[in-house]
């Protein structure tokens, strides 16, 4: 065997704890994703998770990986359109229970740089998403963004968080049109 191949007994095994780690969870929050309860729940040894995840942590963040991250707006859509799809596929993400986990994360990536690594590349996608959007509406529509990218990222996809870990809600996705259309209008040449 090569070094670039996986045994599949280990594929499998990653697999099977994995999805016992999502299972728990969705039904029950992150303090019962432990080694013992992923264990139980997958049927196999608490030793076996140990050897693939020496620490609550990374099983913690092994679950999260194995989640598909991109949003993957469709290339067919409009600017606008294309924005609303990806708001709304975040405020999906955001009513999950696996947006409790992401909450837990939040509070320890100031001091846990695995974590906050992690927390960068889950949000890189979406961020690069948005970016590609707005070049485009730049390049094609005479989009004016007069903010850094990073503001003008935190101006559309921001209030979502904020509701989702502050207020402790989901926004209405009645209300994602129009929070696009404001932010359009304002980067508009004609505005």
């Amino acid at each position: 065997m090569d070094g670039t191949t996986i045994d599949p007994r280990i594929e499998r095994t990653r697999e099977v704890v994995t999805a016992a780690a999502l299972e728990l969870l969705r039904e029950d929050g992150p303090e019962a994703v432990t080694h013992q309860r992923v264990a139980e729940k997958a049927g196999i040894g608490r030793a076996t998770v140990y050897r693939h995840w020496p620490d609550r942590q990374s099983l913690m963040l092994g679950a999260l990986e194995a989640l598909s991250l991109s949003i993957g707006a469709p290339e067919s859509l409009s600017v606008r359109d294309g924005l609303v799809y990806i708001l709304e596929t975040l405020c999906d993400r955001l009513e999950s229970p696996v947006a409790f986990a992401m909450s837990s994360l939040i509070a320890r990536a100031e001091w846990e740089p695995e974590v906050r690594s992690f927390l960068d590349s889950v949000l890189v996608h979406a961020r690069d998403e948005i970016e590609a959007l707005l070049e485009r509406g730049a390049t094609e529509g005479g989009l004016e963004i007069d903010v850094p990218m990073e503001t003008a990222l935190s101006l559309i996809a921001g209030p979502f968080f904020h509701e989702r870990f502050i207020v402790g809600r989901v926004v209405s996705r009645e209300y994602i049109p129009d929070h696009v259309d404001a932010l359009l209008a304002r980067w508009s040449p004609t505005s």
